[in-house]
């Protein structure tokens, strides 16, 4: 009873005075990153814009069920800009994905090797 009592305080500390507590990155997210982070590669390789890339990729995240289109405009709104950053500076996908805490460090959720990319 002393330690969960102990635990409570602690965990209201924590969130009175703001601190982070780490979460496992979600697998789907990761997957779902380094899958955007590789296509975004494809349409820099081929010179298209940061807007002509977000067009494209919405059109994407549109076909897929309401449950995950959200998540992936969502994604698509909030991290592209930086995805195409690190691209230009030579980060592998699976590194952006880590670098934006999509994917954790040694996550295995979304290999590199194992993310299949497909033209659009």
């Amino acid at each position: 009873m002393k330690y969960l009592l102990a635990l409570i305080v602690l965990v209201t500390l924590a969130n009175a005075i703001n601190i982070h507590v780490l979460q496992a990155p979600n697998p789907f997210e990761c997957t779902l990153c380094t899958y955007l982070a590789g296509v975004t590669e494809s349409y820099v390789g081929q010179n298209k814009t940061e807007t002509e890339i977000i067009t494209l990729l919405q059109t994407e995240c549109n076909r897929l069920s309401s449950k995950f289109s959200s998540e992936c405009d969502g994604m698509v709104q909030n991290y592209i800009p930086d995805i195409i950053t690190y691209l230009e500076n030579n980060f592998t996908p699976k590194q952006i994905c880590q670098k934006v805490e999509l994917c954790g460090p040694s996550s295995s959720s979304a290999p590199q090797d194992e993310v299949e990319y497909i033209e659009f």
